[in-house]
């Protein structure tokens, strides 16, 4: 979560102080005010309110770098609450994080289910994150993309395309 808010304080911020507004602010969405009930720390979850409450304009917008990822997160939010009955929360919760880590991880990062099943424990207190993952994965909101080992939001086609890449190299 520090990682992420810094680089997208850093990006959209506009100036370096935008790091020590955040550090010293007392919105309830902010760090030292954030809801402890919810969250057992402040995690990527928090960072994603925290960052549409102060730059929804931004991240809203044609002219910021991240627009199509953040639209795919948007539209990802959307289906979930469209689809998912059960475990709503915990499932925006996960697709939140993921596609936070889609725009700000290097692109070398693994988003595994390891590490996103151990993050959604540990940071979230998030029950059986595993059949949370799945159901998303059900239901074509995310996809685990096997060669690089990582979750990401899906939007688009029931086409396996890297199989289909393999399939034709050969």
């Amino acid at each position: 979560a520090a990682a992420v808010i810094t680089q997208a304080l850093q990006r959209y911020g506009q100036n370096e102080r935008s790091l020590f507004t955040f550090l010293n602010d007392t919105d309830a969405l902010a760090l030292h005010h954030y809801d402890q009930d919810e969250h057992p720390t402040y995690n990527l979850v928090c960072v994603y309110n925290y960052l549409l409450q102060n730059f929804y304009a931004l991240l809203s917008s044609v002219h910021n770098p991240h627009y199509a990822q953040w639209g795919a997160l948007r539209s990802a939010i959307e289906r979930v609450e469209a689809t998912v009955e059960g475990r709503l929360f915990d499932a925006l919760k996960m697709v939140k994080i993921i596609g936070l880590l889609n725009i700000f991880a290097p692109d070398g990062a693994r988003i595994s289910e390891d590490f996103l099943t151990s993050y959604a424990t540990y940071a979230l207190g998030m029950e059986q994150p595993q059949a949370v993952l799945a159901e998303l994965e059900a239901l074509k909101i995310v996809r685990h993309v096997r060669f690089k080992d990582s979750f990401v939001l899906f939007e688009g086609t029931d086409l396996n395309i890297e199989y289909a890449l393999l399939e034709t190299a050969e």
